[in-house]
């Protein structure tokens, strides 16, 4: 039996993996999106679209359930999906006569537990002049285990000024804009590192991503994985890692950016983990890789994503991000998710 949580991962976040061929607004303005009515029906008022056929993108994750969303409209068409290597599923289409945000893509539930990848392809019109080109994907909601059933969650944010519970390995400077949690990030452009050492189920690290920014290495507890932090476009508050499914013992995560020749930039924002009052069992401490086949169609009515369970973590500092933690309002078996599918 375990309490489910539901995790929201933007467009910008780094389990997305975006070609050129994908365009994103600018968020660098102070203010942004500054009472733009579309942007605001959207997760951080951000998206990334292509009207190129046979672009494609995709979405590393682990979890046990994942929910896509994007915008459905007239310049929307047609659009494929791949779960871990497997099938392609037919054609399916976002077109519709008027714009609609917050429109389910995709989902996929009762999935085995490891890491998975979801790739996504643009279709265009593929043959069908009546729709549109384009494909939006706005964010993805992601199932987890957060710890046992009928436990209670407590969020930590971590500033990146907090050297009593970071470790900063050498040079590392403090950047000071009302934008960032608690007011400022600290950032490196050298081969350098800062580590937290925590106990909870759930961690998030938050930074920003723009154009002078490039490869980072996350590593917990021994397992490492690196990621890009290169963005056509300034994101403050992006998902830069997210892990789940931790283990009741100490976790250590070390951040360490890979600047290469070009001395490419990594900025610690805040990082928040997630402590359950009772820990599931057999919480897996690093999940491992499997391959599992998808299903597709809407959230079903137990463990499912809804608005009325979404809201910002309730955190020291109570953190405000665009990547925020959904906790679901019934604490049920993970096993239920395959009853309900």
């Amino acid at each position: 039996m375990a309490l489910l949580l539901n995790a929201t991962l933007d467009d910008f976040a780094a389990n997305f993996n975006w070609s050129s061929a994908w365009t994103a607004p600018d968020t660098s303005a102070v203010g942004y999106p500054n009472g733009d009515s579309f942007l605001e029906t959207l997760v951080d008022g951000t998206y990334h679209e292509t009207a190129s056929a046979n672009t494609t993108t995709s979405l590393s994750f682990a979890g046990s359930a994942l929910y896509l969303y994007g915008v459905a409209g007239p310049s929307q068409g047609f659009y494929t999906l791949n779960l871990d290597n497997g099938a392609t599923s037919a054609p399916l289409s976002a077109f519709a006569s008027a714009n609609s945000s917050n429109h389910l893509l995709w989902s996929a539930v009762d999935l085995a537990e490891g890491d998975h990848t979801l790739e996504i392809t643009n279709l265009g019109q593929n043959g069908d002049s009546s729709v549109g080109e384009s494909l939006l994907i706005d964010y993805a909601l992601l199932t987890v285990v957060a710890g046992a059933e009928g436990a209670t969650l407590t969020n930590t944010t971590i500033e990146d000024s907090d050297h009593a519970r970071l470790t900063y390995e050498g040079s590392w400077t403090v950047n000071n804009d009302t934008r960032f949690s608690g007011n400022t990030s600290s950032y490196t452009n050298e081969q350098q590192s800062v580590s937290l050492k925590f106990n909870g189920s759930v961690v998030y690290v938050y930074g920003d991503t723009v154009d002078d920014h490039g490869l980072y290495t996350v590593d917990l507890d021994g397992v490492s994985k690196q990621y890009q932090g290169y963005t056509a476009e300034l994101k403050i508050g992006t998902l830069m890692y997210f892990a789940a499914g931790l283990d009741e013992s100490e976790h250590t995560l070390t951040i360490t950016n890979d600047p290469g020749s070009a001395g490419t930039y990594f900025d610690l924002d805040s990082i928040v983990y997630t402590t359950p009052s009772a820990y599931a069992v057999n919480s897996p401490s690093s999940p491992s890789s499997s391959s599992v086949a998808s299903r597709s169609g809407s959230p079903t009515s137990s463990g499912s994503p809804s608005s009325s369970s979404t809201s910002t973590p309730a955190s020291e500092g109570s953190r405000a991000k665009a990547a925020f933690l959904t906790v679901l309002l019934l604490s049920v078996a993970v096993a239920a998710l395959a009853g309900s599918a």
